[in-house]
C-alpha cells in the first residue's frame, strides 16, 4: 500500500515538473494544458516569459509591448492546439523577444 501511495506521489510531482509561466493545476484553456503537459512546449513557454520580461527592462515602450504580448497570447497562441505549433511559434516570439532594444530591432510596440 506504502509503494502504492508513493508511486502515485511521484507520479503527480512528476507532472507537475515541467513549470510553465503559469499555474498549471489552475488552467483555463486547452492550449494552457497543451503546455503543462508536454515538457518542451513548457520550457519554452519558461524561457519566452524570461524574454519578455528582459525585453520590458530593454524596451522604450513598456506599455507597447505589454498590448502586443496580449495580443500574442490572445490571438497567436491561443490559435495553437498542438505542441508542434506551440513549439513553432514561441521559438519565432523568443527570438523577437530578444531583439527588443536592440540596434536595427524592428519598434518595440510592434512585435506581433
Amino acid at each position: 500500500m506504502k509503494r502504492i501511495f508513493l508511486a502515485s506521489f511521484l507520479l503527480c510531482i512528476a507532472s507537475q515538473a515541467w513549470g510553465a509561466s503559469f499555474d498549471c493545476a489552475r488552467f483555463t484553456q486547452h492550449v494552457e494544458w497543451v503546455i503543462c503537459h508536454d515538457p518542451e512546449v513548457s520550457a519554452l513557454d519558461d524561457a519566452m516569459s524570461e524574454a519578455y520580461t528582459e525585453a520590458l527592462s530593454r524596451g522604450s515602450d513598456p506599455k507597447a509591448l505589454k498590448d502586443s504580448q496580449k495580443i500574442w497570447l490572445t490571438k497567436v497562441r491561443a490559435g495553437c492546439m498542438t505542441p508542434r505549433c506551440l513549439t513553432e511559434i514561441y521559438k519565432a516570439r523568443i527570438q523577437k523577444l530578444q531583439t527588443v532594444g536592440t540596434e536595427g530591432s524592428e519598434t518595440q510596440g510592434t512585435l506581433k
